[in-house]
């Protein structure tokens, strides 16, 4: 018996589809056996003797049960909650360079010392201060510590 490889394989060439989707009449397996030319396979497709199967699309099965449970209010937790944390320590990065740029310009113009300024990063990382202001006020009550003494 005479397998159809090679007008399977020449049909998938002139319909611009993979092999698989190559698709013959069961009836008319004898035209297509005698088909040995690509002028052949080319009038067999114009007869509908060969076809293309359609394409097959991907399944949202999975993805629509998803978005129901999601339009239903779950899936909300603190674990699907990725954009809001990289936001958050985004906001908290920026806050602490800041900080910390101050801290060196007051070491850098002598009005704190190497020991005040870890105390003063420490007492920003834990929260103690969380802003310019802030900061400027101790930097300066520190200042006037100095002067008492």
């Amino acid at each position: 018996m005479k397998t159809l490889k090679t007008q399977k394989r020449i049909a998938a060439d002139i319909l611009k589809v993979g092999i698989n989707r190559v698709r013959f009449n069961k009836e008319m397996i004898e035209d297509i056996k005698e088909a040995i030319t690509r002028q052949d396979i080319k009038d067999l497709i114009k007869e509908k003797v060969i076809t293309k199967k359609p394409e097959r699309k991907t399944r949202r099965r999975a993805g629509k049960k998803h978005d129901l449970r999601k339009k239903k209010g779950r899936k909300r937790g603190f674990g699907s909650r990725k954009k809001i944390v990289i936001r958050k320590k985004q906001r908290y990065v920026k806050r602490i360079r800041k900080l910390r740029e101050v801290i060196k310009e007051a070491k850098k113009s002598k009005l704190i010392n190497s020991k005040q300024a870890r105390e003063l990063r420490k007492k920003i990382k834990a929260g103690d201060i969380n802003s310019k202001k802030n900061l400027e006020e101790k930097i300066k009550s520190i200042e006037i510590i100095k002067k008492r003494k």
